[in-house]
This record gives structure tokens, sequence and C-alpha cells, in this order.
């Protein structure tokens, strides 16, 4: 009876063990180096697939960060334009209006440069409206310097250095028929014609 027994466990346990009993050693361990090969494919894509993102993040990272120094060189060079206009109305010197185109240069290169990032297309529309602007300003800027330099950047210059050799003239010819009245006359008009290039008053 025992002996029964124990050979039907042992069948039993032939038949729970499964066909993996039956091959031989070679086609066991080539199944199981099967299975470990295709484990490794499968954690090797894992890998790839985690390396590929971290690589796309990183590089939305960089980009994130060139544009917030772009950004910045804009804002500079932007306060450098309305700095180096504001001098060149003061001073009436042409450096002033080179300074000036060279920060507007620098904002221009640097909107250029954002358009290049691909984080870049929300802003498309802003970045192309402060393009915009900044040329407008640049193109009045050289209105203000072509009037500027016909009016004169001193009392020898342009219209200014016209009027100057002009009453000069007068005023010898005054002096030269010792006419007084007309002389004083004259000086008055020179006063007014002082008085309305510093203030700018019709009057």
């Amino acid at each position: 009876m025992n002996t029964i027994s124990d050979l039907t466990g042992s069948e039993y346990a032939k038949t729970k063990s499964g066909g993996l009993s039956n091959l031989g050693i070679g086609k066991r361990i080539a199944i199981l180096v099967f299975l470990g090969l295709a484990g490794l494919a499968a954690l090797s894509m894992t890998y790839v697939a985690g390396d590929n993102e971290i690589g796309r993040e990183t590089t939305l990272a960089d980009e994130y960060t060139q544009m917030a120094l772009l950004a910045g060189k804009v804002d500079a060079n932007a306060l450098q334009m309305r700095r180096r206009e504001k001098d060149f109305i003061l001073r009436n010197d042409m450096k002033y209006a080179e300074r000036y185109n060279k920060a507007a240069d620098a904002v221009l290169v640097a909107l250029t440069e954002m358009d290049k990032l691909s984080v870049s297309r929300a802003e498309a529309a802003n970045i192309a409206e402060i393009r915009a602007r900044v040329a407008e300003h640049v193109a009045l800027l050289e209105q203000l310097v072509a009037v500027t330099q016909r009016l004169g950047f001193d009392e020898t210059q342009g219209l200014q250095g016209s009027l100057r050799e002009a009453v000069h003239e007068v005023e010898t010819k005054l002096n030269e028929f010792q006419l007084n009245d007309l002389t004083v006359k004259m000086l008055m008009m020179r006063r007014h014609e002082k008085d309305f290039i510093m203030r700018g008053d019709d009057k």
C-alpha cells in the first residue's frame, strides 16, 4: 500500500514539474539564456526611453535658461537705447546716436536668437511686437538726428550757422553806416532767435 502511494506521488511530482524536466540540459540553458536576453532587452529599452526623456527635459531646461539670458540682454540694451536717446537730445553729439544704434542692434540680435529656441514659440507674437516697436523707435531717432543735423549741433553748423553768418554780415553793415536804431532791433531779433532755439516757443 505504501509502495503504491509512493509511486503515485512520484508520478504526480513528475507531472507537476511540467515538460521542462523532460528537456535536455542544453535546451534548458538555451531557454534561460533567451529569457535573460529578453529581460535585458526590456531593461535596455526602458533605460533608453528614460535617457531620451531626460535628454529632452535637459534640452528644454537649457533653452529656458538661454531664453532668460536673452530677455535680460533685451531689457538691458533697451534701457541703453533710452539713455543714449536722452543723451543725444541734451548734448547734440553724434557719438550718442552711434551708441544708441549699437544698443538697438544688440536688442535685435537677441530677439533673433530667441526666435531660434523651440520654447519661444509661445512668445512668438510678443517677440515680433517688440521687434516692430524697436524698428519704429530706431526710425524715429534717425529722423530726429537728421532734423538736428539740419538745424546744427551748435551755433556754427547747419541753420544755426547760417543764421549766425547772416546776422554778422548785417551787423557789420549797420556798424559801417552808424544805424544805431536798427542795431538795437537786430539785437532784439538775436535775443528772440536764441529764446526760440532754447525754448521752442512760437511766441
